[in-house]
Order: structure tokens, then sequence, then C-alpha cells
């Protein structure tokens, strides 16, 4: 298969979609199919075998009973998943979570489904506490359609391809992850146990961490630090200085866990008395303290240079250290298996899991003297890195693909480009 142009085009009158082949037409959704929203069930509902259940984002549980037979498009109904395309086989239970496209002509599903992906429905929900789409708003736009038989090929072209981008995309995913893992593994090993094998160990006295360097101290971190919260939010107010501001964000997705001086941060407002109290000075390290889930709770991030007019923001926990560690040991020593299974397992909450601030004052950790910490951080520094851009080189590439394939769609369900036989 190729990809060309067609024979002709002509103005579709439809201002996203342009020109369309000459012998496609334009039509409203509702001319080719009808929307409606699906049952409700709720999760007290569901049972351990039974009609998988589908909603805005895919497989919810199981309910013994079902409300589709055949092949379907679910659009996503509420709230972030407004507009999410999903495709319901056989035997389900539409949720109201999802709205369902029931074809009122012979159409290709796939090729319908992929045309609706392409239009970006999202952008039509109501403004709302929980955005929601309109079915009636969704029924009356303009969509490019040609004969059935094309759409058959077009839905054809499009599972194979896509298929194919997704497998690499995968692929490049599970190497990502596998490089991820190898850096965790070498920072919990080297932490733990320093560079040197043959170093006699002994007991810790914490399960959790094992054996360490029989030199090496276990210390509790209020010892070395002062711990507090900060009640700066995302507003700019009269009367306040204005500042810039590090967001849980910025800790979290951190790839290097080093925080410097940068020109994006968030611009906010803070009153003169959170100014001089919340200020990040360099060897500062901020925690993420909550997170919908202990897995990755209480993630680091150290402050590797005084910030200028930088504060924190409530969503973080500052660690400000009256003893000396090694800045560059710190992004290490904080983020690794043994605190975040001290932290996974003293989180509380329910929706949310939530670190109070007697969790941070009780962390225990090993910590070898300072010119280990030194030898420790430079041998992480170089190892890490070279991950870290090999990380950064396959984002790059899954991104590439991903873009590919939403251009490649595009264009093939809006009549830009003809499939055609080699």
């Amino acid at each position: 298969m190729i990809l060309t142009k067609y024979d002709g085009y002509k103005d579709s009158g439809v201002e996203w979609l342009g020109e369309i082949p000459s012998d496609w037409k334009v039509k409203r959704v509702k001319d080719i199919s009808k929307l409606k929203s699906g049952d409700s069930v709720t999760s007290n509902q569901f049972v351990d075998e039974g009609y998988p259940v589908l909603g805005g984002n895919g497989f919810r549980g199981f309910f013994t009973n079902y409300n589709l037979d055949g092949y379907y498009v679910l659009i996503g109904r509420q709230g972030a998943l407004c507009g999410n395309i999903n495709y319901a086989k056989n035997k389900i239970w539409a949720s109201e979570h999802a709205i369902v496209v029931y074809p009122l002509k012979k159409i290709a599903t796939f090729w319908n489904g992929e045309l609706l992906r392409v239009m970006n429905l999202n952008q039509y929900s109501l403004s709302a506490a929980q955005p929601g789409l309109s079915i009636e708003k969704i029924s009356r736009l303009k969509i490019p359609v040609p004969n059935y038989d094309l759409q058959i090929q077009i839905s054809n072209f499009l599972d194979k391809k896509t298929s194919q981008i997704d497998k690499k995309i995968g692929l490049l995913q599970e190497k990502k992850e596998n490089y991820k893992e190898l850096k965790k593994t070498l920072i919990n090993k080297t932490v733990c146990r320093g560079l040197n094998k043959n170093m006699e160990l002994k007991e810790s006295g914490i399960e959790w961490i094992g054996k360490i360097p029989k030199h090496w101290k276990i210390e509790r971190l209020r010892s070395f630090c002062k711990i507090s919260t900060s009640s700066i939010n995302k507003k700019i107010k009269k009367n306040e200085k204005l500042v810039k501001l590090i967001n849980y964000i910025d800790v979290y997705s951190n790839l290097t866990k080093e925080l410097h001086n940068k020109s994006d941060y968030m611009s906010v407002s803070a009153n003169n008395q959170q100014v001089r109290e919340k200020i990040l000075i360099k060897g500062d390290v901020l925690f993420t303290p909550s997170s919908e889930t202990i897995e990755d709770i209480g993630v680091a991030a150290v402050v590797m240079q005084n910030l200028d007019n930088t504060l924190y923001s409530y969503h973080l926990v500052r660690a400000r250290f009256l003893k000396n560690i090694i800045n560059r040991f710190k992004k290490y020593l904080f983020n690794n298996d043994i605190v975040q299974f001290y932290f996974s397992k003293s989180a509380k909450g329910t929706t949310r899991q939530i670190l109070n601030l007697n969790v941070f004052n009780n962390l225990l950790f090993p910590l070898p003297p300072k010119r280990e910490q030194i030898q420790i951080a430079n041998y992480l520094d170089e190892k890490t890195s070279k991950i870290d851009k090999i990380i950064l080189i396959i984002n790059d590439q899954i991104e590439t693909l991903k873009e590919f394939k939403k251009t490649l769609i595009n264009d093939v369900v809006t009549g830009k480009v003809r499939i055609q036989d080699e």
C-alpha cells in the first residue's frame, strides 16, 4: 500500500476540515449514527465474572448483564475522559460514563471511531465542575463521509498500520522501563552497600534496610533537618510580591531529581512572611507528601543552588538541613527503594495517600562518611546520566511514533491522502 493524493478535491464548507475528495459527501454525525449514553452501574454491583463493563476509559469491571452485543464505538462522556474513543465488541455493558454510537446505516465502525478521534471531541465539552459532552452538540457536527467500500479500505489499512506502530511503541516502552529499573537497582545497591564489594557489613537493625557497611551509621531525618510545609497556592493577590513557585509536578516528574534556577516556574504572589520563610536555598530537599497510590509517594528533589525569588507550594514538604550531607548524594539517598518502602507503609488515606510530618521526621537512612558520599555521588552521576540520556532518546522516539500515528490517521480519514496498491 502507498499513500497518494486523490484525483480531485472540493471545499467541504467545514472550517476544521478544509478540502475533501470530490466524490466524498459532507454529513452530520446524526445523519449516519445515533448517539446515546450507556446505562448506570455502580462499582458495588460488579461481580468476579460476567460481562465486561466499559466506560469512557475502557474496562471497569464485570456485571451480570449486558446492554450491547456487536461492534460499537464508545465515546468518553464525562470529566478528563471527555471525547476519549474506545471500541466495544461482543456482549458488554456500556456504562453511563460512555456514549454509544449506534449506526443508522451501513458504516465501517473502525473508520467511524477513528474519524471521531481525529475530531478531538473534548473541545466540545460543556463548562462545569464536571465537564461533560453534549450529545445534541456532537450529533450536529459535520463530517466527511466516503462510500462504504472506501470506509472498509481505510479501516483495514489503519488497523494494520496503527497496530504496527503500537507494537513499536510498546517495545520502546518496555525498553524504557528496563532502563529505569536498571537505574533504580544501581541506586538502591550503591546507596545501601557503597562501592567496595569486599567491605565488611553489619546488621542495620532496620528490617527494610538490611545490612550496611560496618563503619556506616543509621540516622534519623529529624536529627539533620527541619521539616516544614507551605501555605502558598497558585494565585496572584493584590498587595503581595510576585514570586516563582515550585509545584508538585516540578518534583514528581523531575528526571534528574535536581532543582536549579529557571525562568519558567509558575508565577504567583506571596506575602512578606511567606517570602522570608519559604524561600529555597541550596541544600533544601523537597518531597511530595501525597499521591493517588502508595507506590509513588514521597518523591524527592534537591535544590542545587540558591533559587532567586523562588518558593515552594502547599503540595510539597521541605527539608532544610542543619547538618551537612553532600547535596549530590541527597538525590540518591532520598530516591531509592528503602525510603520508598518506608513511605509506602507509612502513608494514610483512602482516595489519596498522605504522609504527615512525623513520617518525614522519623525517616531512617544509612549514611556513609562524607568522603564516600562524594565517591558514591560521582559514580552514580556518571552511570545514571548515561541511562537518563538513553531514556530521553527513547522518549523522543515514542513521541515521534505517536505523532506519526496521529498524523497518519488524520490524513487518511479526512481524505488528505489516498490508499493505493503499490
